[in-house]
């Protein structure tokens, strides 16, 4: 039995030329570029918001001890925990907000890079990319949390 199907119906798409290809890397480096602005912005936003949080978290307990001592509870005790663990949990719950939103970042820029390193029309050695920077950055906003939870007093 002969298969009837023609050679351009069964090839894959038309090979790209120069131009459009390298084209497509200046966009897939201008997608590197802003992916990096918005990761950065992300970090510098998540450390403004959870130290506004926690110098807020700071008056709020402060307060809180107070009406306690006023209503009778010894003045030298801190504050229990069950009382500072729910600013903690909060804390925490917008650090996990903003370390979700980085790794999202990175994991879209890590995808970009990838096409680009394939793609790589000018057969640049761009080198092999650290590992460390990555995990570091997930780990600044759940400082905030584990610090708070660790300095209770």
């Amino acid at each position: 039995m002969t298969n009837n199907t023609s050679q351009t119906q069964t090839s894959g798409p038309a090979p790209l030329t120069l131009e459009m290809l390298k084209e497509k890397e200046r966009i897939l480096w201008d997608e590197v570029r802003n992916i990096r602005e918005i990761t950065l912005k992300l970090l510098q936003w998540s450390v403004t918001a959870l130290a506004s949080l926690e110098i807020a978290l700071f008056y709020v307990r402060k307060d809180v001890h107070e009406r306690m001592v006023a209503a009778g509870y010894p003045p030298s005790e801190p504050l229990p925990w069950d009382k500072r663990l729910r600013g903690t949990i909060f804390l925490l719950v917008v650090a996990l907000f903003f370390t979700l939103m980085i790794y999202l970042a990175g994991r879209r820029r890590k995808m970009m890079g990838e096409q680009l390193g394939a793609l790589n029309a000018y057969q640049i050695d761009y080198g092999k990319p650290t590992r460390w920077g990555r995990p570091l950055m997930l780990a600044v906003p759940l400082i905030f949390p584990i610090m708070d939870w660790l300095l209770h007093g």
